[in-house]
């Protein structure tokens, strides 16, 4: 999680708007992502339950070649009574190819536990459905969080830096009235300190920006 909502920081401030962190948010964060997933399956699940109710058709079909059609051989007066008796003659029987083919149809009429089925795996895409929803509301919810963080820190470091620049500037001008003998040096180192302090609490708000 942290790893994910570190870069809106830097996106804050540049310019990235919170509906954009929104998006980017919703299309990077890998638990959506599988949850989207399951949701797609749950979908396709009752795709192919439904399917199991629609008319179903199938075909199929052979061809046949029959490249040598076997022989048959058989003496030559059963067709010419006047052939010799020991003549033979080779008869061939069939078709050089042969085609068949079938098609079968069927119909689901009623199955009670079709029904059942159907209506289950329904809920169950609805469930994914709802958890999916509330996932995507849990992550608008932390990436508003995290950019109004963001903005906030980065709206920090400028007013510290501010801040530290008008310490500057006084620090500055009371050393000169140091340097001239007009205050004590107690003046200056204590502004010193509050400017040291002050330059500490930048870089810590830059470090959390």
């Amino acid at each position: 999680m942290l790893l994910f909502f570190l870069p809106l920081a830097g996106m804050a401030q540049q310019s990235f708007t919170l509906g954009d962190a929104i998006t980017y948010g919703i299309k990077n964060n890998y638990g959506l992502r599988n949850t989207q997933g399951e949701v797609e399956k749950s979908e396709m699940k009752i795709r192919e339950v439904l399917a199991i109710g629609l008319p179903q058709i199938s075909a199929s079909g052979q061809f046949t070649n029959y490249i040598n059609l076997p022989t048959t051989v058989i003496p030559a007066n059963a067709f010419n009574p006047n052939a010799p008796a020991d003549q033979l003659v080779g008869l061939r029987f069939g078709t050089d190819f042969n085609v068949t083919g079938t098609l079968n149809a069927s119909q689901l009429l009623f199955d009670g536990s079709y029904l059942v089925g159907l209506q289950a795996t329904r809920n169950l895409a609805n469930l994914s459905r709802l958890q999916l929803e509330g996932k995507e509301q849990d992550v608008i919810a932390e990436v508003a969080k995290a950019y109004y963080t963001a903005i906030v820190a980065d709206e920090n470091v400028k007013t510290l830096e501010s801040t530290m620049t008008v310490i500057e500037k006084l620090y500055k001008e009371t050393k000169a009235y140091l340097d001239n003998g007009l205050i004590e040096s107690q003046d200056v180192d204590q502004l010193n300190l509050t400017l040291s302090n002050m330059r500490n609490a930048v870089n810590r708000a830059k470090k959390h920006a």
